[in-house]
């Protein structure tokens, strides 16, 4: 399901309707997914969006390996993928934009990976 979503209305709509988040994408910034799945978001946002920076992280090493699999298959060079989890994300304010997707809810320790994800972001990112 995430596939037609990420193709029709992630670019298109759900991007140009944040402030500011396009212009940015357009000149390059960067950008982290946590609970990335199979990196369809991700791989739709580095494809519209060259000159950005685009990392996925997922518990889930199946996930990652899709991901990974389907990163070679497009030869983008902008997008990278690993297995963590959202806790583990660096606590270092240098992420433009960071996204999750229909997955906070379902992790064991949401309010951390919150936490996490505001420490991860600069003072002027989304």
């Amino acid at each position: 399901m995430s596939r037609p979503w990420a193709r029709l209305a992630l670019v298109p709509q759900v991007i140009p309707a944040l402030d500011g988040v396009q212009d940015q994408l357009q000149d390059g910034v960067r950008v982290l997914e946590v609970g990335c799945g199979g990196g369809v978001a991700l791989l739709t946002l580095a494809r519209a969006f060259p000159a950005s920076r685009f990392e996925g992280i997922d518990p889930s090493r199946h996930a990652i390996e899709q991901a990974l699999w389907e990163a070679a298959e497009t030869g983008l060079g902008n997008v990278t993928f690993r297995v963590a989890r959202g806790e583990d994300v660096v606590p270092d304010p240098v992420q433009h934009l960071i996204l999750t997707f229909d997955c906070l809810h379902d992790m064991t320790h949401p309010q951390r990976v919150a936490a996490a994800i505001r420490q991860a972001i600069r003072p002027d990112g989304t």
